[in-house]
């Protein structure tokens, strides 16, 4: 076997830890494992004391070794596991978790006896521990890019750091019964070479760590503060969790408490902006949309509540229409205290749209906007690897509706003219049986009357939309004003010019297409999420993920907060694609071609298993209540690197794969 000098002056096989079978170079678990056969905390390899002795008896012996200590250890207030040794300096950390007993930690039961409470308590745990790696983690060792081969590396411990959202995590949970915390981390174990640093491994592992835990995640060791912090927290959530229910079930869509700080720090900072040259202006409702609200912590608040139907945000530019607009997005999150959006709420199911020129559509049903198209092109399961603006915008909107929002947001900046309005002139100019596009000034009443679909709309230049809406606030210098009076006045004053998006006028909207093709009479059953059905998965940035040599873009997917969000994201798609695959739907969802599913049929793989996109969304939702994060590994790696994504969010990274198969189908109710 030949051999090699590696940089840091050992002897070392090319072969090193790979196995002589043909599986494309796979390592044999049995070889080297990098993770324990069994993690059960109940199977104790030892204590602390004896880990670190493991620890220092491997200084300066070759970095796979570290493999040594792959288990179990007891400490005096916790157990420590060891699931996973990274397979040299350079590769990703090792992955470990804290177990700690209630009987230890003496967390306050009132921190985790409701769901919101228990979710934003494993938040607040997870920022004290972040919060404690910063002020007592090692300054030793810096990143291995930035040293040389024989300079000391690693000796980092990291945790997922959470942003000003309150998210359902996997980096710290607290089991419901027990009380017990589980919190999960990783170590870049250190080394000179590839040589153990056994001494400042043993300090780091079992006195660091220590010092982390005790200062973050034992409840009984807390100050004042921190206890009171922790309350706030839990209660901050339950309130906003309570009112976005609230707001659901009495037919509003938002609701902005009084006093709420809507401005942000920057574009790319989502902390509140601090008063320098202007003064922040907190934001106060108009008097006609104002309401009383009483929720179970902080008592009764008042704020502007957006009802359902058609909502306008008008104002001149640079006065806060589209700032307001970007609080009511993230308003279906949580905050956290001190963020002040802590009392802007949104139902859960509303969601951004806007125009996305060059993404793929696959098998959407665009009908009720785009129809007649040149050719005889059909839209009723329409496919294109480069959308327009127009196009792109109508199947984003069909697509969120099919997968449950009954509340659409848009910022006239970010859509498509042509999609949003069609004037007198043009329909003057371009007849309407050679125009395929129904403007949606044309379709959002129809689809709040029909469909129950309600939408928000910041509006700058198009005051035809006056018509239509059934709300119009006006932003004037940050300050919010009920405009709707006036916008209906002077719609009055115009009757006598036609109006711009006359459905009438344009003909563009045939009677039978309003009353036989229904965006929800309608299902998406998808084939196959991916082409290859073990391709390597990672995620670049937030709005990146990289599929085998295929990345996904979702960076017009603006609700998408947390990259830990996205990591879920990536792995259920692989997840989903090995379900839809592998799992034998129902027979009522086995369908097959008829006259109803168009010309895309011939170009999709099979149909045999086919689910539609809601059984997939659905069966990722139960398995996720059901088993926590970890059924996206099988419970296997236990990772710590999740927070839980919407809904809407993980259906349109799905349809903006272009490897999905796809089509639409007419069903019955």
């Amino acid at each position: 076997m030949r051999s090699y000098r590696g940089r840091g002056g050992g002897s070392q096989s090319r072969n090193f830890g790979r196995t002589n079978n043909s599986s494309g170079g796979r390592t044999n678990p049995n070889t080297f494992p990098n993770r324990t056969p069994s993690s059960d905390p109940s199977q104790i390899r030892g204590n602390l004391q004896e880990l670190s002795q493991i620890l220092i008896r491997l200084d300066g012996a070759s970095y796979p070794r570290y493999k040594e200590i792959l288990g179990c250890w007891k400490g005096s207030d916790y157990t420590l596991i060891v699931d996973y040794i990274q397979s040299d300096p350079y590769a990703p950390p090792s992955r470990v978790r804290v177990i700690i007993p209630h009987s230890t930690s003496q967390l306050n039961p009132d921190l985790f006896n409701a769901k919101a409470r228990k979710i934003a308590t494993c938040d607040f745990l997870t920022r004290q521990f972040a919060d404690a790696i910063k002020l007592l983690s090692s300054k030793k060792y810096s990143s291995p890019r930035n040293q040389n081969w024989s300079a000391p590396k690693g000796g980092g411990i990291s945790i997922e750091a959470p942003g000003q959202e309150i998210l359902e995590r996997s980096s710290v949970l607290i089991d419901s019964e027990s009380g017990e915390i589980e919190c999960r981390f990783t170590v870049s174990f250190p080394a000179r070479g590839r040589t153990i640093l056994g001494h400042d491994c043993a300090q780091i592992v079992c006195d660091t760590v220590s010092k982390i835990v005790s200062d973050s995640l034992i409840y009984a060791n807390f100050d004042r503060k921190q206890c009171n912090d922790a309350m706030i927290h839990a209660k901050c959530a339950e309130d906003a969790e309570y009112l976005r229910n609230w707001l659901d079930s009495n037919c509003l869509l938002a609701f902005v408490a009084n006093g709420a700080i809507l401005p942000r720090a920057s574009g790319s900072d989502e902390r509140p902006m601090k008063s320098k040259n202007s003064p922040i202006i907190p934001f106060r409702s108009p008097k006609e949309l104002q309401i009383d609200v009483k929720l179970p912590n902080s008592g009764v608040v008042s704020g502007a509540a957006i009802r359902q139907g058609v909502n306008l945000i008008v104002g001149g530019g640079f006065h806060g229409k589209s700032t307001l607009l970007s609080a009511i997005e993230r308003g279906v999150y949580n905050h956290i205290p001190g963020d002040g959006r802590e009392l802007v709420v949104t139902v859960e199911h509303a969601a951004k749209v806007r125009a996305e020129d060059g993404r793929s559509i696959n098998g959407v049903d665009i009908s009720t906007f785009i129809n007649n198209l040149p050719f005889h092109k059909d839209t009723t399961s329409f496919c294109t690897q480069d959308a327009s603006g127009s196009t792109s915008q109508a199947a984003n909107i069909v697509e969120t509706i099919q997968a449950g929002s009954k509340c659409l947001l848009m910022d006239e900046d970010t859509c498509a003219t042509n999609f949003m309005i069609r004037d007198a002139r043009m329909a003057a100019l371009v007849s309407a049986d050679k125009e395929p596009i129904t403007p949606l000034v044309s379709r959002i009443q129809w689809l709040y009357q029909n469909r129950g679909v309600s939408s928000i709309l910041v509006i700058g230049g198009c005051g035809e939309y006056f018509n239509v809406a059934d709300c119009v606030i006006r932003m004037d210098e940050f300050c919010a004003f009920d405009a709707t009076r006036e916008a209906k006045h002077i719609v009055k004053q115009f009757e006598s010019i036609e109006p711009l998006g006359n459905v009438d006028s344009e003909r563009n909207v045939k009677p039978k297409l309003m009353e036989t093709e229904d965006i929800q009479k309608t299902e998406r059953f998808v084939v196959k999420l991916l082409d290859n059905f073990e391709c390597k998965c990672s995620v670049r940035a937030l709005d990146r993920i990289q599929f085998g040599e295929y990345e996904l873009d979702l960076g017009a997917v603006e609700q998408l907060v947390d990259r830990s969000q996205t990591r879920a994201i990536s792995d259920a798609i692989l997840y989903l694609d090995r379900f839809i695959k592998t799992s034998v739907p129902s027979q009522t969802n086995q369908i097959a071609p008829n006259s109803s599913t168009t010309n895309h049929i011939a170009s999709v793989t099979s149909y045999t298993n086919q689910f539609s996109m809601n059984q997939i969304l659905d069966h990722f939702s139960t398995q996720l209540d059901s088993h926590g994060f970890d059924f996206l590994d099988s419970g296997s790696k236990k990772l710590g690197v999740y927070s839980k994504p919407r809904r809407l969010e993980l259906a349109a990274a799905i349809n903006r794969l272009r490897t999905v198969e796809a089509m639409t189908q007419k069903i019955d109710f």
